[in-house]
């Protein structure tokens, strides 16, 4: 098979997944219905096909998103008409603070990483005041200067408070090799 061939045929198999979460999240409601305990045959994936079932989640979504648990952890509770902007092939707009002020990035969602999911995606898709508001809350705190005095005396350092003598530190050198 050619490229071309392959790549029609996966996209076959992943709509005809979406059909058949869609048809697991039906026999589930259904179960369900009829006070069936699911919870003795532990399928990871029945919160999943609750929500499918429900109409919350949509099961292309479920297909695409299969690998990457922690963006299909916040996808998941995402207002249908978002799930369908992502399952369409969106971008996401991912802002970025510096030193000179804010810029953004144009994102396939599988492509983000774990810090930009969160920074993205809450129970909706955040818009640039909102991801700005996350990331000065998310921003590391400069670490305090180091303190260090020399005492040739004793023969050693005391580095923020906690006394190395001088066979701590060769011990400690010796490490680096």
């Amino acid at each position: 098979m050619t490229t071309e061939q392959l790549m029609e045929r996966l996209a076959e198999k992943l709509a005809i997944t979406a059909e058949a979460l869609e048809e697991l999240g039906g026999i589930v409601r259904v179960l369900e219905n009829r006070q069936v305990d699911l919870s003795v045959l532990r399928i990871g994936i029945l919160p999943l096909l609750r929500k499918i079932a429900y109409g919350q989640l949509l099961p292309g979504l479920v297909a695409r998103f299969a690998g990457k648990g922690q963006l299909l952890k916040y996808v998941q509770n995402l207002a249908i008409p978002d799930q369908k902007r992502l399952l369409a092939g969106e971008k996401m707009r991912v802002l970025l603070l510096g030193d000179g002020g804010t810029d953004a990035l144009m994102v396939e969602p599988e492509r983000m990483t774990s810090k930009q999911i969160m920074q993205v995606f809450d129970d909706h898709i955040r818009d640039d005041g909102e991801q700005r508001s996350w990331l000065e809350d998310h921003r590391k705190p400069p670490k305090p200067p180091e303190e260090y005095t020399v005492d040739i005396r004793r023969g050693g350092v005391t580095i923020n408070g906690k006394w190395f003598s001088r066979a701590d530190l060769a011990a400690l050198l010796a490490r680096l090799g």
